[in-house]
């Protein structure tokens, strides 16, 4: 096992609640909506005469791209406030939780060393935000498509969504390391 048994039983205690599944529908319904606000601003801009000889019906290549262009932006920002605001929620009593119900003696007392059991909970923490950053996939090379998405921006993009998670993912657990209650540490 390359995380050890504390990640894989994170996973199967993750998977397990309701909670993920509801997070996952809502991030997707909130990105759906600025792909939504993203469309009819730019179909609102063409009915009330756009920059072309177009009717109300028609949208130009130029325009799809501009709109694939600003729903990127917008899609952006979404993705990391959406990180920012659940990486530490979903890490930051990983430690704290556990020695509050008092079951941090039964890991210590197991073989695992103390780098192992933080790690391996850090890690499943990851992979359960890192799901968020896969709900939006799909939408997103959909609008690739379209064009004006360069693939470069779109590797930075979540290049910059992966660092972020991965840092406040850290940051949340060391917090929850250092606090005696998970109160304490949110």
């Amino acid at each position: 096992m390359l995380f050890g048994p504390i990640f894989q039983v994170e996973l199967v205690a993750a998977a397990r609640q309701r909670r993920q599944y509801l997070l996952r529908v809502i991030y997707a319904a909130i990105i759906l909506f600025v792909l939504w606000v993203s469309y009819s601003s730019i179909s609102t801009a063409n009915s009330y005469g756009g920059d072309g000889p177009l009717d109300g019906n028609q949208v130009s290549i130029s325009q799809l791209a501009e709109t694939a262009t600003t729903f990127f932006f917008a899609f952006t920002w979404v993705q990391v406030l959406g990180i920012v605001a659940i990486a530490p929620v979903m890490a930051v009593g990983t430690i704290a939780t556990e020695r509050e119900r008092r079951t941090i003696e039964y890991l210590f007392a197991t073989d695992l060393s103390n780098f192992e059991i933080v790690v391996g909970k850090t890690f499943a923490r990851l992979v359960i935000v890192g799901q968020l950053v896969l709900v939006s996939l799909p939408i997103l090379f959909i609008f690739r498509l379209l064009g004006g998405i360069p693939a470069d921006l779109l590797a930075g993009s979540f290049l910059i969504a992966g660092s972020t998670a991965v840092v406040l993912t850290a940051l949340s657990v060391c917090i929850s390391v250092w606090s005696a209650r998970s109160r304490d540490a949110v």
